[in-house]
């Protein structure tokens, strides 16, 4: 005979019938503390997407039948505990995320590679009869940025647009003394093959 304290069943019906928040936000770390080691297959690639839906819908169901509950009660308040702890979680990764691009937008924005190479884009005659003016740079740069006390190197892809299109900028560039200096600089108009150069290669 099962253990369970009976409970009013339009109580337990409702409950069963919720969406479980912390099962949706946590998978199988909320699985593992609620004796639902099904949960375990959102650790698997693909499945695990799918699973946190399936979690969302079941969990109020099988961590009912998994756990000797005290009341509804005491179920409700520990799922929502499990919901705001998902939440917190969430928010957490969401801030750090958010953090972390920030931080490598600004690393790769502040150099004197990537403020040479917008100074070059923004005041080339050929450049501006291109694209128009005023040019402005987009949010998403990528490449590299090497420096060593007073010398460096980098290579950068940064995207840009003006009034008449946008385009995506090619730039090398050395530092020498605390100097920075393009090497080469090259324009590529969106959906276009053609490159232009600005600065031709040493």
């Amino acid at each position: 005979m099962s253990n369970r304290p009976i409970e009013v069943s339009s109580e337990l019906s409702a409950e069963l019938r919720g969406w479980n928040w912390g099962a949706f936000l946590l998978s199988w770390i909320w699985g593992l503390g609620n004796r639902t080691p099904v949960a375990l297959l959102a650790l698997i690639p693909l499945v695990g997407f799918v699973m946190m839906f399936v979690l969302g819908i079941k969990g109020n169901q099988w961590a009912w039948q998994n756990e000797n509950w005290r009341s509804a009660g005491d179920f409700r308040r520990t799922q929502k505990n499990w919901a705001i702890a998902g939440f917190l979680v969430w928010l957490a990764f969401i801030v750090i995320g958010v953090g972390s691009v920030w931080g490598l937008h600004s690393l790769m924005t502040s150099n004197g590679a990537y403020l040479k190479t917008m100074e070059t884009l923004r005041t080339d005659a050929g450049v501006s009869a291109a694209y128009g003016t005023p040019i402005e740079a987009g949010w998403i740069v990528s490449g590299s940025v090497s420096i060593e006390n007073s010398r460096g190197s980098a290579d950068l892809e940064i995207p840009f647009s003006g009034p008449k299109q946008g385009g995506t900028a090619y730039s090398e560039a050395e530092r020498s003394e605390g100097v920075w200096r393009l090497t080469y600089l090259a324009t590529r108009a969106d959906g276009s093959e053609e490159v232009v150069i600005v600065v031709p290669r040493e």
